[in-house]
C-alpha cells in the first residue's frame, strides 16, 4: 500500500515530503507472469476459435459431397477336393542298351595274320571271312599226305592183286597158307595206313579252316583288335561283331515293383527324347550285390538305338494311404515343417464366401500336384491361386477353378 504524505516539519519549520517503501522482487515477477499468462490465453482463445470455424466449414463441405461407391469384393478361384484311398507315383530307371549277342572272335589256333577283311562299323552277314592266317605250311602238309597216300593206295593194289594170287594159287595147292595169310595182312596193313592218311588230310582241313574266323551271326563290327602281320596267339580276340538285329535294354528295378511284371509285358522305354516299344524277355531271380536292384531285360523293336547308350524305363507305383490332391500353387508355408491351404466357406449374408486356413502335411508332390494329410476336410473349397492376396477372415467372390484334383497324378 501506498503510505500518506506525512505533516511533520523539519528544524526550520519548512514541511518535507516523507518518502513511499520499494516494492520487493517477488511482487514484481508475480506481475509479469499474470500478464504473460493473460496474452497466451487469449490468443489460445483466438486460435481455437478459428479452428472451430474452419472444423464447422469442412464438416459442411463433406456433407456436402456424394460418397463413392464400395469397391466390388475380390474373386478368387477354388477347387472341391475330395478324400482319396492312394496315389500313384511316377518311377524312373536307367538302363543300357546292349547287343542280343556280343562275340569277341578269336583264331583257335596260333599263326601270322595275312589278312583282315573288315573293319570297325562294317556290317556282315553269317559265315562271312573276317580275316585268315598264314595257310602255306597246311597246304604244304596237305600235298605231302596227298602224295603219301596216292603211293599207299599204289602198294595196297598191288596187296590186292598179290593176295588174289596167292588165294588161288593156294587152292589150287601151289602156296602154302602162310604165304596167302603173309599177303593178306599186308593188304590190310596198307589200308590201315592209307586209313591213318585219311585223318591226317581231315586234321588238315580243320587246321586250314581255323586259319580263317567267320561272322557267327549277322551283325557290325565293333572292334578290330589286330593288323595284318601280327603273330597271335590262339585264343587271342582279333574282331568283335555284335548284333544289330535285336537289341537288349537292361535295367535294375526296384524289387517291389518287379514283381507285377511278366514275360511278354509290353512298355516303352525313353532313348534320347524317343519313346521305343520294348517287350519283357527275362526278369533275373537274383539281385545286384551293389545296387540291390532286379535285372530285367526288353527286346527293343528298333534297330536305331546304339550300342551300350542310355535309356529310362518309367513305371507307375500305386501307394495305399489315404489323403486329397490339391495344386501346388495352392500351399503355403506355415510353421513347424507343416504347409497350409486356404479354404472357402459360406459366409453369413449367403451370398459371399470367407476365407479360412488349413494345416495339411505333404505326403507326395510332383510338378503339378501334391498328395496331402492334415485338418483339410472332404468337400472343402481349396483356393489354387493368388493364396498371397488373402487372409483369413476375408471376404470374396467365388468362381469354380478350371482344373480338378480327380484323376491327376
Amino acid at each position: 500500500m501506498k503510505s500518506l504524505p506525512s505533516s511533520d516539519t523539519g528544524p526550520n519549520g519548512s514541511r518535507e515530503p516523507v518518502s513511499l517503501p520499494a516494492r520487493s522482487t517477488t511482487d514484481r515477477r508475480w506481475f509479469r507472469r499474470l500478464g504473460t499468462f493473460a496474452v497466451t490465453s487469449a490468443i489460445v482463445g483466438i486460435a481455437a476459435a478459428g479452428i472451430l470455424q474452419t472444423t464447422g466449414i469442412i464438416a459442411q463441405r463433406a456433407a456436402a459431397t456424394v460418397a463413392p461407391d464400395a469397391a466390388p469384393l475380390m474373386q478368387v478361384a477354388a477347387i472341391e477336393v475330395q478324400r482319396d484311398t492312394s496315389f500313384r507315383i511316377e518311377r524312373s530307371f536307367i538302363g543300357q542298351i546292349e547287343a542280343g549277342q556280343s562275340t569277341r572272335i578269336a583264331f583257335e589256333r596260333p599263326g601270322l595274320v595275312t589278312e583282315i577283311l573288315v573293319d570297325e562299323g562294317d556290317l556282315v552277314e553269317e559265315g562271312q571271312p573276317l580275316a585268315r592266317l598264314d595257310q602255306r605250311l597246311l597246304n604244304a602238309e596237305k600235298s605231302r599226305l596227298e602224295a603219301n597216300r596216292e603211293a599207299i593206295e599204289a602198294q595196297a593194289e598191288l596187296a590186292r592183286l598179290t593176295t588174289e594170287r596167292s588165294a588161288e594159287l593156294e587152292e589150287r595147292g601151289f602156296a602154302s597158307t602162310q604165304t596167302l595169310d603173309r599177303a593178306r595182312l599186308g593188304l590190310a596193313e596198307l589200308n590201315a595206313r592209307l586209313a591213318e592218311i585219311d585223318a591226317a588230310l581231315v586234321q588238315v582241313d580243320v587246321q586250314l579252316d581255323q586259319s580263317v574266323i567267320e561272322a557267327p551271326f549277322a551283325g557290325t563290327v565293333s572292334e578290330r583288335l589286330a593288323d595284318q602281320g601280327t603273330t597271335v596267339a590262339a585264343g587271342n580276340p582279333v574282331v568283335t561283331v555284335l548284333e544289330q538285329a535285336q537289341p537288349v535294354f537292361r535295367v535294375g528295378i526296384d524289387p517291389s515293383l518287379a514283381g507285377d511284371m511278366r514275360l511278354g509285358d509290353a512298355y516303352e522305354v525313353e532313348i534320347a527324347g524317343s519313346q521305343v516299344p520294348a517287350t519283357v524277355t527275362a526278369i533275373r531271380p537274383d539281385l545286384d550285390p551293389l545296387s540291390r536292384t532286379r535285372t530285367i531285360l526288353l527286346t527293343l523293336e528298333s534297330e536305331a538305338p546304339a550300342i551300350l547308350e542310355a535309356g529310362t524305363l518309367r513305371l507307375w507305383q500305386t501307394v495305399e494311404q489315404p489323403g486329397m490332391r490339391v495344386p501346388l500353387g495352392a500351399l503355403q508355408e506355415g510353421v513347424r515343417g507343416l504347409w497350409t491351404v486356404s479354404t472357402l466357406r459360406p459366409a453369413d449374408d449367403g451370398h459371399h464366401h470367407t476365407v479360412g486356413s488349413e494345416a495339411v502335411e505333404i505326403v507326395h508332390a510332383n510338378q503339378d500336384w501334391a498328395y496331402v494329410q492334415g485338418t483339410l476336410q472332404p468337400g472343402a473349397l481349396v483356393v489354387i491361386e493368388g493364396v498371397h492376396r488373402i487372409v483369413p477372415g476375408q471376404t470374396v467372390d467365388w468362381v469354380s477353378g478350371d482344373q480338378r484334383a480327380e484323376g491327376a497324378e
